[in-house]
């Protein structure tokens, strides 16, 4: 027992808000239970007091019901008047509505036997009733008489009352169970809160007498950690003087931090600059390809028509008609070749601010000057505009159309790359690209049936000097620049996924819905 206290005491001590905490929880648990059995019984009590208020009211409008009906068939049978028909077509359903109501009431422990025989000797009322109608509207008022006061309806009139008599009996007799059962369990509950109360005052009491031996042994603990304290005070002013020391290491060691970092942000500066140069620098060796694929088949018409003049010279041919042809045929090549060259010049003029441009007519600028060797390479592209919205952003077109520039590069890469490993015959390359805008978003997406992106480098593909090229074929900044022009630059997404053909990229960016925000 000695043990116990000890054990109590050292509790009360060292926690002694838990204790009280945990006492006035429990005190609070204890009045809520009481309370719950409390507010249980009532609810019980009544809800049955109110189903048998309810049963009590509605077997009251039966009888009267019930009296109505059989009055009016009995006067519609002796005066032959057809208004106490109508009166009881009135009231029928009225009484069928209620009985209906009452049987879905009546409890489980009524008995079955005798609801069933009101039931019975009600049906078997209304069908007499009705007969005696029908006798009356053929103007057999002595037979509709006969049968409403006959052996057979008074029998059924005997069993339908005994019935109302049984179930009202019945419900009494519940109300009277419901009520002495709830008293008991009232009385059971006052007992079981009086022994609570006792205990808890009991408990309160305990509690406050250890909590207040508590409170002293704490005072004399709180003098001793006075003392201690300025114990402490003296350490700490030694302390301080080395710690002095120490922050003045710290700075000197942060303002070198600071010294590294600004180096090494200027380092990865300088790199960004070469990584752009390098992508320059790889797109435009592309150019100059693109470039030779779209002047070489007006080349190749000028060296005809240069043929042709010697040809026509020889033959006799070569007259002022022959020659403003030719001079019209050979200046068309060089405006095309011309207009090649100035698309490339335009394509590669940085854009200094951001400026309100067509998504779709960026991208259409940009493929073709890729046409000449998408069809060279045997490749078909299609680009669908399924939407009547005005797909306009604010952002950079030229930076813009070197993204979609170099998408569909890698699309023609992986389309022979495709055709290199047997996936794809010559003549089914092809690049789809569609225009959706959705939640104010314009979305393009750039799809291709080349061969798809491994699982495990999928997430790689953006990432710097990352390439699945040959190191003469890529450098692995085109991807990484595209992703950082439309997502740094323009505030959009740029991803891709695997799809049953081959390839998505998707471009996200945010639509301009009202243009005069940029005036």
């Amino acid at each position: 027992m000695g043990t116990q206290g000890s054990v109590i005491n050292r509790v009360v001590y060292t926690y002694p808000v838990a204790v009280l905490a945990v006492c006035i929880i429990f005190t609070i648990v204890v009045f809520m239970l009481n309370g719950w059995y409390v507010f249980f019984a009532y609810n019980k009590y009544s809800d049955a007091a109110t189903i048998d208020i309810t049963l009590h009211k509605n077997i009251g409008k039966i009888i009267h019901l019930d009296e109505i009906l059989t009055m009016s068939a009995r006067m519609g049978a002796v005066t032959g008047d057809p208004m106490w028909e109508k009166r009881y077509k009135i009231h029928e359903p009225k009484l069928d509505s209620i009985i209906k109501k009452t049987m879905e009431l009546v409890p489980d422990s009524y008995e079955s036997s005798v609801v069933a025989q009101t039931d019975t000797a009600n049906i078997k009322l209304v069908e007499i009733e009705k007969r005696a109608f029908n006798y009356t509207n053929a103007g057999k008022l002595k037979e509709a008489s006969a049968i409403l006061f006959s052996n057979e309806y008074e029998s059924q009139k005997k069993l339908y009352k005994e019935g109302m008599d049984k179930i009202i009996a019945s419900i009494n007799h519940r109300t009277d169970e419901e009520l002495t059962t709830t008293k008991s369990q009232m009385i059971v509950l006052s007992v079981i809160g009086a022994f609570n109360t006792l205990f808890l005052s009991f408990t309160w009491i305990f509690i406050l007498l250890l909590l207040k031996r508590a409170l002293k042994q704490r005072s004399e603990a709180e003098a001793a950690i006075i003392k201690a304290k300025e114990e402490v005070e003296t350490i700490v002013i030694e302390r301080t003087h080395e710690l002095r020391e120490k922050s003045q290491q710290l700075e000197e060691f942060n303002r070198n931090l600071e010294k590294r970092v600004f180096e090494e942000t200027e380092k990865r500066r300088l790199q960004e600059q070469m990584m752009i140069q390098q992508s320059k620098i790889a797109a435009m060796g592309e150019m100059i390809g693109a470039i030779a694929h779209q002047w070489r088949q007006p080349l190749n018409a000028l060296g005809i028509m240069v043929q042709d003049i010697q040809d026509a010279y020889q033959f006799g041919e070569l007259d002022d008609s022959y020659i403003s042809k030719t001079v019209e045929e050979s200046m068309h090549q060089i405006q095309y070749m011309s207009r090649t060259i100035d698309d490339f010049r335009n394509f590669y003029r940085s854009s200094k601010d951001k400026e309100l441009f067509s998504v779709v007519k960026a991208v259409r600028n940009a493929i073709s000057l890729h046409d000449a060797q998408l069809r060279h390479s045997n490749i078909d592209y299609r680009i669908d505009v399924t939407t009547n919205e005005d797909l306009e952003v604010n952002g950079y077109p030229n930076e813009f159309q070197q993204v979609v520039l170099n998408i569909i590069s890698n699309a023609r890469t992986a389309i022979l790359e495709a055709r290199t490993d047997g996936l794809l015959s010559n003549e089914n390359g092809e690049i789809l690209i569609d225009f959706v805008y959705n939640e104010n978003k314009v979305i393009v997406n750039i799809m291709n049936n080349g061969k798809t992106i491994p699982e495990d480098i999928k997430n790689r593909i953006f990432e710097p000097y990352f390439t699945t090229k040959q190191t003469s074929e890529g450098t692995g900044i085109g991807l990484y620049m595209s992703k950082t022009i439309i997502e740094k630059n323009m505030d959009g997404m740029l991803y891709c996924t695997n799809t049953e053909r081959g390839v998505q990229f998707t471009i996200e960016l945010a639509a301009v819905l009202n243009k005069d925000i940029l005036s």
